[in-house]
C-alpha cells in the first residue's frame, strides 16, 4: 500500500509541474500577442505624428489668443502663461522658458514672495530637464526654503531630487553616480516627510524611495495599485515609464518592454516630446537583436529631442551610437555567413551537375550511332546545360545585386550618422550659446536668438545638400536616365551636384516613398506643392502612363 500510496504521490507532482509549464507557455503567448497590438498601437501613432502635433499647436494658440484681449490684467496675463507653460512644459523648452519668465517678470512686479518662488521652482524644473545643471544649482541656491510655505517647500525639496537625478543619470559610469543618487534619495526622504501630499507626489517619492532602499516587488506595487486611478497623461507616462525602470532592477525583460511600450504610447498620444521611454524602448529592443524596430524608435527618439531641445536627451541619444554600430556589424556579419553557406551549396550544385554532364558527355560518345533514343538524350544533355547556364548568370546576377545592396546600405548608414552626429553638434553649439546669454542676463539677445529662423534654415540647407550627394553617389547615373525620360527641351540640368525640387521627388519615388505626405515631410514643404509639382512633371513626360513605372525601373548599371 505505501509502494502504491508514493507512486500517486509522485504522479500528482509530475501533474503539478506539467500543469505549471504549460501555464508559463500560455502567460508567455499572450504577453507577446499583447505586447505585439501595442507595438501596432504605437507605429499607427507614430504614423500619425504630425496630426498630433498641429493639434497641440493649436490648442496652444487657442490659449495664446486670450493674450490679445484688449484689457488684460496682470493676474489674468499670469494665469495664461503658467497654462501655456504647462502646455508647453514637455513640448517645447524654448516656448516653456518664455513662459515662465513673464510670469517672473509679473510676480516681481506685484512683489508676491510665494507666487515668485513658485515661478522659479517651476523654471528650475525646465533647465535641469534640459541639462543646464549649472543654472538650476544656481537658482535653486538663491531659494531661503525656511522662508517657503508649505506647498512650496514640497515643491522645492521635489525641484531637489529632481535636479540630483537628473545629475545622476548624466553621470552614470563615473565615481560621482552614487552621490547624486544619495542626495536625491535624502530630498525623497523629506518629501515624504511633509504633511497633506497629493497622492500621486506621495505614492511616486515613496516608491522610487523603496526601489533605491532595495525593495523592488513594495515599490511596483504600490505604483501598480496607483495607476488605473492616474488620468492625467504626464503622469502617466511617467508612471509606467518608472515601473518599466523597476522591472528592468528585478531582471523582467518582459514586463519592462511591456511597461516601456505604453509609457510610450502615452507620451506620442498625448504630443509629449520631452520622453524617455521610446530611447529605453530602442535600446532593449537592440539587445533583443530587433534592430529594424530599434533604428526606428531611436530616430523617433532623436527627432524629439532636437524638437523639444533638450541637451541631457540628445548626449543620451549619442551614447547609443556604438550599440547601434555593433548591432549593425553582427547583423553584418551574420549576413556573410549565411552568403558563404548558400556560395558553398551552390557550388557543390554546380560541381554535381558538372560531374553528370561529364557523365552524359562519356554515354554519348558510347552511344552516338544509337537510334532516336541517343537523340532524345542529347537534348535532354542540352536543356541540363542551358538550365546550369541560366543558373550560373542567376548567381551571379544574384552576388552583384548582393554586393549592391550591401555597399547601400553601408552608404545610407555612413550619412545617416554623419548627419545626425552634425546636427547633435549644431544644436549643442546652439545650446551652449543660449547657455551663456543666460548666464549674462542678456534676455534680449536670448529672445532674438531663439526667434530666429536662419539657424533652422541652415539646417534644413545642409540636410538637402546631404541628401543630394548621398543619392547622386548611390545613383551617379539617376538625371541622366530620368532625362531620357523627357523631350530635350524639358530635360533637366542640375549644377554642383545639387538636385532641383522636381528630381528630388522623383528621388523619393525612386527609393519607394510615394506618399505625398512623406514627400512633403521629408522635403519641408506643403502637401499641395508636392501635389503640384507631380502633376507637371507627369504632364512633360514622353510616356505619361508609364512614367511612374518607368522611374521606378531606373536601374544605376555602374554599381552591378
Amino acid at each position: 500500500m505505501k509502494h502504491v500510496d508514493i507512486k500517486k504521490g509522485f504522479f500528482s507532482l509530475r501533474q503539478i509541474i506539467t500543469a505549471g509549464l504549460v501555464l508559463w507557455t500560455a502567460m508567455a503567448y499572450c504577453s507577446n500577442k499583447e505586447n505585439k497590438q501595442l507595438y501596432n498601437t504605437l507605429d499607427s501613432l507614430l504614423e500619425k505624428q504630425q496630426e498630433i502635433t498641429k493639434e497641440k499647436e493649436n490648442r496652444i494658440n487657442f490659449i495664446h489668443d486670450a493674450l490679445k484681449r484688449p484689457g488684460v490684467k496682470d493676474e489674468s496675463r499670469y494665469q495664461i502663461y503658467l497654462r501655456l507653460f504647462d502646455e508647453y512644459l514637455a513640448f517645447s523648452f524654448d516656448s516653456a522658458y518664455n513662459c515662465i519668465q513673464e510670469c517672473i517678470k509679473i510676480q516681481q512686479k506685484v512683489n508676491d514672495f510665494q507666487q515668485l518662488s513658485y515661478c522659479n521652482l517651476r523654471l528650475s524644473h525646465i533647465l535641469s530637464v534640459t541639462g543646464l545643471f549649472n543654472k538650476t544649482a544656481e537658482l535653486l541656491g538663491q531659494i531661503e526654503p525656511e522662508k517657503l510655505n508649505l506647498s512650496n517647500l514640497t515643491e522645492y525639496y521635489n525641484a531637489k531630487q529632481e535636479f540630483y537625478l537628473f545629475e545622476s543619470e548624466q553621470a552614470k559610469q563615473t565615481p560621482y553616480f552614487q552621490a547624486y543618487l544619495d542626495s536625491a534619495i535624502h530630498y525623497r526622504e523629506l518629501i515624504l516627510s511633509m504633511k497633506s501630499l497629493d497622492k500621486y507626489t506621495e505614492i511616486f517619492t515613496k516608491a522610487t524611495y523603496q526601489c533605491e532602499k532595495g525593495d523592488v516587488n513594495e515599490a511596483i506595487q504600490l505604483i501598480e495599485r496607483y495607476l488605473p486611478e492616474e488620468k492625467e497623461a504626464r503622469r502617466y507616462s511617467i508612471l509606467t515609464s518608472t515601473l518599466a525602470y523597476f522591472y528592468e532592477r528585478k531582471g523582467n525583460t518582459n514586463m519592462q518592454e511591456y511597461y516601456l511600450i505604453l509609457s510610450a504610447i502615452s507620451d506620442v498620444r498625448n504630443a509629449i516630446r520631452e520622453n524617455n521611454s521610446l530611447r529605453e524602448l530602442s535600446a532593449l529592443l537592440m539587445k533583443k537583436r530587433n534592430t529594424d524596430r530599434a533604428f526606428k524608435y531611436l530616430k523617433a527618439s532623436i527627432e524629439d529631442a532636437i524638437f523639444y531641445g533638450t541637451r541631457l536627451r540628445n548626449m543620451q541619444n549619442a551614447s547609443l551610437s556604438p550599440e547601434i554600430i555593433n548591432s549593425y556589424n553582427n547583423v553584418r556579419d551574420r549576413n556573410h555567413q549565411i552568403t558563404w553557406i548558400l556560395l558553398l551549396a551552390i557550388s557543390a550544385i554546380a560541381i554535381t551537375l558538372f560531374i553528370s554532364r561529364l557523365f552524359r558527355s562519356k554515354l554519348i560518345m558510347k552511344l552516338k550511332d544509337a537510334n532516336q533514343k541517343n537523340e532524345d538524350i542529347n537534348n535532354e544533355l542540352r536543356g541540363a546545360n542551358q538550365l546550369l547556364s541560366e543558373l550560373n548568370k542567376e548567381l551571379n546576377l544574384a552576388n552583384g545585386k548582393l554586393a549592391q545592396l550591401g555597399r547601400v546600405k553601408e552608404e545610407y548608414i555612413g550619412h545617416l550618422f554623419e548627419l545626425g552626429s552634425l546636427f547633435i553638434k549644431k544644436e549643442t553649439e546652439r545650446s551652449n550659446k543660449l547657455n551663456r546669454l543666460i548666464r549674462n542676463h542678456k534676455m534680449e539677445e536670448l529672445s532674438k536668438e531663439i526667434r530666429n529662423t536662419e539657424y533652422l534654415n541652415n539646417l534644413s540647407d545642409i540636410y538637402l545638400k546631404r541628401f543630394d550627394e548621398a543619392f547622386l553617389n548611390i545613383c551617379p547615373n539617376f538625371v541622366e536616365e530620368v532625362n531620357k525620360l523627357f523631350t530635350s527641351e524639358n530635360q533637366f540640368i542640375i549644377k554642383k551636384g545639387i538636385l532641383t525640387t522636381e528630381l528630388r521627388i522623383l528621388a523619393l519615388f525612386r527609393l519607394g516613398i510615394d506618399n505625398n505626405q512623406k514627400i512633403a515631410e521629408i522635403l519641408n514643404s506643403s502637401i499641395t506643392t508636392i501635389y503640384t509639382y507631380r502633376s507637371k512633371i507627369k504632364a512633360k513626360a514622353i510616356n505619361k502612363a508609364t512614367f511612374e513605372q518607368d522611374i521606378m525601373m531606373i536601374q544605376d548599371e555602374s554599381r552591378l
